[in-house]
C-alpha cells in the first residue's frame, strides 16, 4: 500500500546490501566463472531534525519496552531499553514492531520491509536536536504507490528548549537541578543490530538480531572545578538527562517535549 505517514527528513544512506557468490573453480582460467546471487538485507543512516509528532512512530521500531498514557491526543510515552533479542512484527499495541519504509528519490519511490532502528544518536546543531537512526531492514520491496504528502507545521526543538541534568547514578536520579556548562551534546545508543539469514527460499534476511547496548556522550565542560575530572578518574557512575521542551515553556501534558 502507498505510505500514510509523510517524515521530512535531511539525509538517508538506506541500501540494498548483499555479498554475491563468487565460483572459484579450477577450469583452466584465471577469471571466476560463475557468480550466483546470495543473502541480503537492507541498512542505512537516516538523519532528520528532532519534530516531536513524528519521533514517537519511530522510537516503536526500536529496542524498547512502552508505555503509553493519556486519555487522548496528546500522549505521553516512556520508552525504556529493553532486552530484547531480536526485532518483532507486531501490528498494534504499546509494543516495538517493524516498518515498511519507502524512500523517494528523484520521483522514484524504493520500498523496504521488516525495518527496525538499530541505533540512535541525538545531538544538539546549531542549537536544534537532531537525530541520526541506524537502520535495517529484511528486503527490499515494490512500494504500492507513493501517494500524496501532506505537510504539517514543523515541531522542533530549538536552542532555547534545552536542558542538561547531572546526578548521582540510581534508580530515580532527582535531577533537580539543571547544569550550566555543557558545551554541546551527543549522546549515541547502540544496540548492535544483525541481519540473520536462514536457510529458507528467499535470499531476504529473516529477521534482526540485537547485541549488547552500548551508550556512549560526547560533550565538552567549561573547566570551573574539578568534579566531573576526578569523577572521570574514580569511575563514578553519573546519571545524565537532556529534556527539550517546545516553545520553552514549563513542561506538561499537553506540551512538545523530550
Amino acid at each position: 500500500t502507498a505510505g500514510t505517514l509523510f517524515i521530512p527528513i535531511l539525509e538517508e544512506s538506506l541500501i540494498y546490501t548483499e555479498d554475491k557468490y563468487y565460483s572459484e573453480q579450477i577450469r583452466q582460467q584465471v577469471i571466476d566463472s560463475e557468480q550466483k546471487p546470495s543473502y541480503y538485507h537492507v541498512e542505512g543512516d537516516v538523519t532528520m531534525e528532532v519534530d516531536t509528532a513524528f519521533l514517537p512512530y519511530l522510537l516503536y521500531c526500536s529496542r524498547f519496552n512502552i508505555t503509553k498514557t493519556g486519555a487522548g491526543s496528546p500522549w505521553t510515552y516512556k520508552f525504556v531499553p529493553s532486552t530484547a533479542g531480536s526485532a518483532t512484527t507486531a501490528a498494534s499495541g504499546a509494543v516495538s514492531r517493524t516498518a515498511s519504509i519507502t524512500m523517494v528519490r528523484n520521483g522514484i519511490g524504493f520500498g523496504y520491509g521488516g525495518c527496525v532502528i538499530g541505533g540512535w544518536e541525538f545531538s544538539i546543531e546549531d542549537g536544534v536536536l537532531r537525530v541520526t537512526m541506524n537502520v535495517f531492514g529484511l528486503s527490499e520491496i515494490t512500494p504500492g504507490g507513493l501517494g500524496s504528502p501532506t505537510w504539517a507545521a514543523a515541531k522542533l526543538l530549538g536552542a532555547d528548549a534545552h536542558q542538561v541534568f547531572v546526578d548521582a547514578a540510581g534508580a530515580t536520579p532527582a535531577f533537580a537541578t539543571p547544569a550550566t556548562d555543557f558545551n554541546g551534546y551527543t549522546v549515541n545508543i547502540n544496540h548492535n543490530p544483525e541481519a540473520q539469514n536462514r536457510i529458507v527460499n528467499t535470499r531476504a534476511a529473516s529477521y534482526i538480531s540485537y547485541g549488547k547496548t552500548e551508550a556512549t556522550l560526547d560533550t565538552e565542560l567549561d573547566f570551573v572545578s574539578k568534579t566531573e575530572y576526578d569523577n572521570y578518574k574514580a569511575s563514578t557512575k553519573r546519571a545524565y538527562r537532556l529534556r527539550s521542551i517546545g516553545d520553552a515553556v514549563a513542561y506538561a501534558s499537553s506540551t512538545d517535549a523530550i
